[in-house]
């Protein structure tokens, strides 16, 4: 009669241990969920301000190659949502003789502004 009277003690202390051990685990699997998530919304982050950083580079690399920068509709074939704007300005100082030729290229990336601004001197 102890035996039952002990092994039914202990079944109750097993209940306790299973409870919280699942508590456990369901903490890791939503901190583990939560933790991937972010790392998704950087990344997108991350790719969207790359996806800026070519879209100016290669008009920069256009315009010193053959003259004339990128169309708006190939800007937009290649990196759709990116919005690119070019400036000229002669160069001064040290500089003079050259033209600098500056590439804004803007997007949006998780609710925030993605701003890259890339210059290049190039012969006039």
């Amino acid at each position: 009669m102890t035996n039952l009277k002990k092994n039914h003690q202990n079944s109750g202390w097993i209940l306790t241990e299973t409870i919280v051990a699942l508590a456990v685990i369901l903490l890791l699997v939503t901190a583990l969920l939560t933790s991937l998530r972010e790392f998704g919304r950087f990344n997108h982050y991350q790719l969207v301000r790359y996806r800026c950083v070519n879209a100016a580079q290669a008009q920069l690399d256009s315009i010193a190659a053959t003259g004339s920068a990128l169309t708006s509709d190939q800007i937009q074939k290649l990196w759709p949502d990116i919005d690119i704007t070019i400036n000229k300005s002669p160069g001064s100082g040290c500089w003079q003789g050259f033209t600098l030729v500056t590439a804004h290229a803007h997007s949006t990336a998780i609710g925030r502004n993605i701003q890259i601004e890339l210059s290049k001197y190039l012969k006039e």
